[in-house]
């Protein structure tokens, strides 16, 4: 998408938004290589076009006309019309930074890794979104969670937590200009097999990887081809990774629900119910299925308990004097009181009649 109106972003001069000068500019392209250059004599709309030819897909315009110039090993190939007063520049390193791949895949890291004490330090954002861990970051350090795994870290302070266990560990966290970076080695807690290659001058890590959204997404394209075998294994994948994407539980509990699988259904709705308190259709599920698998009392209290949360729903009623007249529970009087309290909140008519009707099947007498 091209953002070239400079009277939308309150620029009104003429020579930036309709007239042609020379132009700098900066950007990435698709695989993270920086860009920089010149155009002569182009409006900033058309540059925007160019830098998009050129398979840049974030850029910006740079101060232009007599700023705009270019240097490079030693010259000038584009020569600004006067002195400079700031410039942007890119100097090569004096010594190249470990790379880092991911199951033979080169990570592009937000900043450069580096050796302390021995130990290689790395930005922990971009390598943990792709080793499919979540990041928790707060002002005295970090946690990483792979599925029901926790490692946490304290900014300069050597040691970590593994699940709430505090161990030995060298080397601390360390925030380097806003940046969280952390020992790689901490990565092996994790599950990361790591090898140094210095052929590569690489760091090497195997591990396996499951994003959840990503095999979230692949689960319902599964889903909606009918393959609920392959949708089942991805969500359980997708749980185990993330146990707080509801979004896979909800879609979890239905398969086994669909499959009469009560007790594997009762599971997942209550983690999913965990996150999602207030989802009241994700209750009567539960409830269903508590009474599915037999387990009677819980059905019931299930119920009960919404009708507490929705007290202005004759439904809710209505289903609780239903079960109330189960072979199991066989109490018309129950039944009745809360059949009762359905006609109380005036329901419709076919909602009336439907309760007048339940109520004449009760026992006489009761």
């Amino acid at each position: 998408v091209i953002y070239a109106d400079g009277m939308k972003e309150g620029i009104t001069e003429n020579k930036m938004n309709t007239l042609r000068g020379a132009r700098s500019f900066i950007g990435v392209t698709k695989d993270n290589m920086l860009v920089m250059g010149t155009v002569p004599n182009v409006t900033v709309k058309e540059l925007a076009e160019i830098v998009k030819s050129m398979g840049l897909t974030n850029a910006m315009n740079l101060d232009g006309g007599a700023s705009s110039g270019l240097y490079y090993k030693g010259r000038y190939l584009t020569t600004p019309g006067r002195k400079l007063s700031n410039a942007l520049v890119v100097t090569k390193l004096k010594t190249r930074p470990k790379r880092i791949l991911l199951n033979n895949k080169e990570i592009i890291l937000e900043a450069d890794p580096f050796i302390t004490n021995g130990a290689t330090m790395v930005p922990v954002e971009n390598l943990a979104r792709e080793m499919g861990l979540r990041l928790q970051k707060d002002n005295t350090g970090i946690t990483l969670y792979r599925g029901n795994q926790t490692l946490r870290m304290a900014y300069n302070k050597a040691g970590i937590w593994l699940d709430g266990m505090e161990q030995s560990f060298t080397a601390p966290l360390l925030n380097q200009n806003g940046k969280a970076f952390v020992p790689i080695r901490a990565f092996e807690h994790l599950g990361a097999v790591l090898k140094v290659d210095d052929a590569q001058n690489a760091i090497l890590l195997q591990m396996e990887v499951i994003k959840p959204m990503e095999a979230y997404n692949q689960a319902v394209s599964a889903l909606n081809a009918g393959n609920r075998d392959q949708a089942e294994a991805l969500l359980l994948k997708a749980v185990e990774a993330d146990p707080g994407l509801s979004c896979a539980l909800a879609r979890l509990y239905r398969i086994y629900i669909d499959r009469n699988d009560a007790e594997k259904a009762i599971v997942y709705i209550n983690q999913y119910l965990s996150l999602q308190k207030d989802d009241i259709s994700a209750m009567n599920s539960l409830g269903w299925q508590l009474l599915a698998a037999k387990r009677y009392e819980e059905g019931l209290d299930e119920f009960i308990r919404i009708t507490t949360l929705t007290p202005n729903d004759p439904n809710a009623y209505i289903t609780v004097g239903d079960i109330y007249g189960y072979w199991h529970f066989n109490n018309p009087q129950k039944s009745r009181e809360y059949y009762e309290k359905a006609l109380s909140l005036n329901p419709g008519d076919a909602t009336r009649n439907l309760i007048l009707r339940k109520i004449e099947k009760l026992p006489a007498g009761e």
